[in-house]
């Protein structure tokens, strides 16, 4: 019953090859700036919750006066 339908291969191993070195040439140049700009955003927060653990604010309400 099958055997009536034609088959087409798009991935054929010289679009695949293709594609990976498309992918691989624009990520060889991408990729260094979305891990700077991971480095900077993720390091920002980082440094936020570093900085808001030890630092501590004190309100009247933390000085328990009876």
């Amino acid at each position: 019953m099958y055997s009536a339908i034609p088959t087409i291969s798009f991935f054929t191993t010289a679009v695949q090859n293709d594609f990976w070195s498309v992918l691989r040439a624009i990520l060889f140049v991408g990729m260094p700036f979305v891990i700077i700009a991971a480095a900077f955003e993720y390091g920002g927060e980082f440094i936020a919750v570093i900085r808001n653990a030890f630092s501590r604010r004190r309100d009247d309400d933390e000085h328990y006066d009876i």
